[in-house]
């Protein structure tokens, strides 16, 4: 008998533009454009386009500001 693996078991390390667009709060178009530029890393498997929740909190670090 297989054991069922969940989401909330293993958490969720790719997502796809919409999702990552969510996660930044910025639209899917953006996180689009962010991707085809070169700005942010993008992963792609078949015709599926994702991106690592690990470069999106890397493009935050990055794009930090402090306001004085």
């Amino acid at each position: 008998m297989r054991a069922s693996i969940s989401k909330s078991t293993i958490g969720i390390r790719l997502l796809n533009l919409r999702e990552a667009g969510q996660y930044l709060g910025i639209s899917f178009w953006t996180v689009r454009q962010l991707g085809f530029s070169g700005q942010l890393p993008l992963v792609k498997f078949g015709r599926r386009v994702l991106v690592d929740i690990q470069d999106l909190d890397h493009l935050i670090e990055i794009n930090k500001q402090k306001f004085e």
